[in-house]
């Protein structure tokens, strides 16, 4: 990348070809994840799983819905947990990616867009995105080896929370992606 940018290794590092091999590996991980994967395999156990697929629940239930896993049911929901932390870190890779190509290319194109943007915050969204499923994904392993209705509280919290920080970073990134796809077409 060009050194005016270079303040933002490593995520220019995920350009071009970059990308879409992180992509490639991104989809592939996702198909065996969320399908015949640990995480797949959570619906399963038993009703109430998996947990990160609702809104707000309350530590009493999930207490309740853990309480009801055998010692397997226990080392799936472990390992989906585990799992499930490559998965979160290619999303938030995926994003920032986004967001620094469409932040370059507007940059480039000396846009009025860019006035409007802030790299830094753009670029912390797709990172509290990230914390906030990583604390959702402790709260429940917590909640899970404790059997504490205050973890399983925290994870009811969190897993909303989660939701509108995806929300959030998704839009962001798309709407950068497509500014830089419009800015590097005008070039």
């Amino acid at each position: 990348p060009d050194l005016k940018y270079a303040h933002l290794l490593p995520f220019t590092r995920f350009q071009g070809r970059s990308f879409f091999i992180l992509l490639f590996v991104y989809l592939v991980y996702s198909f065996w994840f969320l399908g015949p994967g640990f995480y797949g395999q959570l619906s399963a156990l038993g009703p109430g799983l998996p947990l990160e697929e609702k809104g707000f629940y309350s530590g009493a239930y999930c207490v309740e819905v853990f309480s009801t896993l055998s010692p397997e049911g226990r080392r799936t929901k472990y390992l989906s947990l585990l799992f499930d932390v490559p998965y979160m870190i290619m999303t938030a890779l995926i994003f920032e990616a986004l967001i620094v190509f469409g932040f370059i290319a507007l940059q480039k194109q000396a846009s009025g867009w860019t006035g409007l943007l802030s790299l830094p915050i753009l670029l912390s969204l797709p990172i509290l995105f990230l914390a906030v499923d990583f604390l959702e994904n402790s709260a429940l392993a917590l909640t899970l080896a404790s059997g504490l209705e205050i973890f399983g509280t925290l994870a009811g919290v969190l897993t909303p929370l989660k939701f509108v920080m995806f929300s959030i970073v998704a839009l962001t990134a798309l709407i950068c992606a497509i500014g830089g796809i419009m800015a590097k077409a005008r070039a």
